[in-house]
């Protein structure tokens, strides 16, 4: 994952992130070098660690997501929300069907 930063008021310098995947292990929060994608677990929730990040103000935050951010995601979603995964990727699907559709 990637999060960029730009001020709010004023775009003067753009803040590109890297996001580092971590594990908890006990209390505490490790880094798992290697993986380059988040796992979204119980709660829909992701812990990421960023580094050297220091800024002040308000800033417009963008987050990019990997394919495989996404289906873990969504995976996490349909677990923990069923019926409501199934109404969402009804919609989805009639959405894509509408759209391809269009194409042809």
């Amino acid at each position: 994952m990637k999060i960029a930063f730009t001020g709010w008021r004023r775009s003067v310098h753009y803040h590109d992130v890297d996001v580092v995947p971590v594990v908890e292990k006990g209390m505490s929060y490790h880094p798992v070098h290697g993986r380059k994608s988040l796992s979204w677990g119980e709660g829909m929730t992701a812990y990421a660690k960023v580094a050297d990040l220091s800024l002040s103000g308000a800033f417009l935050m963008r987050l990019e997501f990997s394919p495989a951010e996404l289906k873990s995601l969504l995976t996490a979603y349909f677990v923990e929300n069923p019926d409501d995964a199934l109404a969402l990727m009804a919609q989805a699907q009639s959405d894509a069907i509408r759209k391809l559709t269009k194409k042809a």
